[in-house]
């Protein structure tokens, strides 16, 4: 860019040198008019380009703070997007697409390591009674309250190859 405007100045300057040693021709005055424009133009995106290279340009335009702001929202918009993809909603446990996932994860891992995989199944007895006889609200508590008991009491801030393998060092 900034090679761009160093030879549109120096066209500049050979049209100028033309101009002056000949009849003024309005046309061309015209032109090395807007050229000398352009020429402005080209210089200030170059300028501005090597500020934004360097980081200056968001603290001399005083739009850093907006622009890290705008940033972060979006950053959170799409980690938010991505919980929702891998969660469920009502209990913020990971859903079958993560859970296949995981456990695709696992089974590669311990087939690497030679380790032997777990997988716990709940079934929730007569869930449908709980819907029916006390409301879905009621039904969405207990969800939710199983829900924290499990992420509580089982290994829902570690990795599926650091469980397993806490899993194969145990000798229970």
């Amino acid at each position: 860019m900034e090679e761009s405007a160093q030879e549109l100045s120096s066209v500049n300057v050979v049209l100028k040198q033309e101009l002056a040693q000949h009849a003024p021709v309005p046309k061309v005055e015209k032109a090395l008019e807007k050229s000398e424009a352009v020429e402005d133009k080209v210089q200030d995106a170059s300028e501005k380009l090597v500020a934004v290279r360097s980081g200056r340009w968001r603290a001399r335009s005083g739009t850093g703070t907006s622009f890290d702001h705008q940033l972060a929202a979006v950053k959170e918009k799409e980690e938010a997007a991505r919980h929702a993809a891998f969660h469920d909603v009502l209990t913020g446990l990971p859903n079958r697409v993560l859970f296949n996932d995981r456990l695709e994860h696992g089974l590669a891992q311990a087939k690497r390591h030679g380790w032997t995989l777990a997988v716990m199944f709940v079934d929730l007895d007569s869930f449908k009674i709980i819907n029916d006889t006390h409301g879905h609200d009621a039904g969405d508590s207990v969800l939710q309250t199983i829900a924290q008991r499990l992420m509580e009491n089982t290994f829902a801030t570690t990795t599926p190859s650091a469980a397993l393998a806490a899993m194969n060092s145990c000798t229970c």
